[in-house]
């Protein structure tokens, strides 16, 4: 019973080791939908796509180094996010996934695109929505600001009304050092 137990619990150990290091992949390109803002094409050749770490989790990294290419792109930008969906703060420089040593984005807008789970996972789940009320996506799109105040500055682009904006650029920040 306890060699049962022992091989049980070693089997379990590995399935969730095999979770915890899954694979991501990087791909020097933005490559979201077709279906995206026609606007936002001229980014995808300096954009990344990470994929992973779990499938169906792809997350785009488009760095910003002029201000009115930003500001122009941004109405387009919010176009993707998903209604419910907050806007995240962040501060600059972020230091992305799978970043080479000395690289990172000073300003910037991160996309992530999650999916949500099928009615097939969650039984209590339903894909038709109640009555007077909008179907779901089948996918949350988060927007990320890389906020540096020069390039990405907020006092010169619209935030979104009734959306939440959390802020996280002070996160992990120790106030007390001088």
């Amino acid at each position: 019973m306890k060699r049962t137990a022992g091989i049980l619990a070693t089997l379990l150990v590995g399935v969730v080791a095999a979770q915890l290091f899954a694979d991501v992949s990087i791909e020097n390109r933005g490559r979201w939908p077709e279906s995206w803002p026609q606007e936002l094409e001229p980014l995808r050749e300096k954009s990344r796509t990470i994929e992973g770490p779990l499938a169906g989790f792809l997350h785009y990294e488009i760095p910003f180094s002029d201000r009115d290419a930003f500001e122009s792109a941004w109405s387009h930008l919010l176009q993707v996010k998903s209604q419910e969906s907050p806007i995240v703060l962040t501060r600059s420089p972020y230091e992305g996934t799978g970043a080479t040593k000395g690289s990172s984005m000073k300003a910037g807008v991160l996309i992530n695109s999650y999916p949500f789970a099928s009615s097939t996972d969650d039984p209590a789940a339903s894909d038709a929505p109640a009555k007077g009320t909008k179907p779901k996506s089948a996918i949350t799109t988060t927007i990320v600001l890389v906020v540096d105040g020069k390039v990405v500055d907020l006092n010169r682009i619209p935030l979104p009304k009734n959306t939440y904006i959390q802020d996280e650029r002070f996160k992990d920040s120790d106030t007390t050092k001088r």
